[in-house]
């Protein structure tokens, strides 16, 4: 299990991953890797030696977001992504009524790494810049 945060407000523009930059439960046999101040999360496949085709990841993303000031109130999203492609079921949407409202969204995700693993992160899919702060997210490989 791995978990990632940032506590900072962050301004995602559109297509963008949320940026970590704490790291306050690293992955501790390499299977889950992240470099401080980026977006993504490396996840590795299943052992060569095993007779599995995937390894099995479970993704929690949390945060509070809102439209910026100057923005259009209106519905903003985040969703998991894997190798750059948003997970249609992972979409966490909010309507806020004027920008600068901040609304709390959580999203859980499955993922399928294959052999050569998988690049997870958490992207603003809306078509305008997303505020962001107290991001997390924990990913824990299943067995």
């Amino acid at each position: 299990m791995a978990e990632y945060s940032t506590a900072l407000l962050q301004t995602v523009q559109p297509n963008q991953p949320v940026v970590y930059n704490e790291t306050p439960d690293p992955c501790n046999n390499g299977c889950i890797n992240h470099r401080e101040g980026a977006g993504v999360i490396r996840l590795s496949g299943p052992c060569a030696r095993s007779c599995q085709r995937t390894a099995k990841y479970l993704v929690l993303f949390g945060a509070n977001i809102a439209v910026p000031a100057g923005g259009t109130a209106g519905a903003i999203s985040l969703a998991v992504s894997i190798d750059g492609e948003p997970l249609p079921a992972s979409v966490g949407t909010v309507t806020p009524a004027a920008a600068g409202d901040f609304f709390n969204i959580f999203i859980p995700a499955k993922v399928f790494a294959g052999r050569d693993g998988a690049v997870v992160s958490v992207r603003n899919i809306s078509d305008q810049p997303i505020e962001v702060i107290n991001a997390n997210i924990i990913i824990s490989r299943e067995a």
